[in-house]
């Protein structure tokens, strides 16, 4: 059990875009797999996050940008992490003390072209995503092709 629910989500997505906006390195942040969607009533499932980021390398090998979130607006204390790398993508997974699980994967803003739109780009946009911040527009008009 991943311990969120609609009302824990959303103060996770608002923590995450205050900390978003305040960060010139973010350049989109969004919600996708199965809590973007429309049947999303279900606390098993992990909140997954997408952050459009100018920088992969410096948010893979620092962990200062996870002590400028303010975790707690969104109920969440102490946990752990791990990493995953992925083609052209790394992921940050973290675990809370109380299981919620948030996976949160870091893409360069080629992942978000439309010209053309990319296949793992589309098979994770297209299973729903939702646009939480996107100050130059590359989710919006990501969103727009699909």
């Amino acid at each position: 059990m991943c311990n969120f629910d609609a009302q824990r989500l959303e103060q996770l997505l608002s923590a995450l875009k205050v900390w978003s906006a305040a960060n010139n390195r973010v350049r989109g942040l969004a919600l996708v797999g199965s809590w973007s969607s429309q049947e999303r009533e279900h606390a098993e499932a992990d909140a997954d996050i997408v952050l459009v980021v100018d920088a992969l390398d410096d948010f893979r090998t620092e962990a200062a940008w996870m002590a400028e979130i303010d975790w707690a607006a969104a109920g969440l204390g102490p946990g752990h992490w791990s990493e995953c790398d992925y083609a052209g993508a790394c992921s940050r997974h973290l675990t809370f003390g109380d299981g919620a699980e948030i996976e949160v994967s870091f893409v360069p803003p080629q992942w978000a072209s439309v010209e053309p739109v990319d296949p793992v780009t589309r098979r994770v946009a297209g299973n729903g995503m939702r646009v939480v911040h996107d100050p130059d527009g590359l989710l919006g008009r990501l969103l727009m092709a699909l």
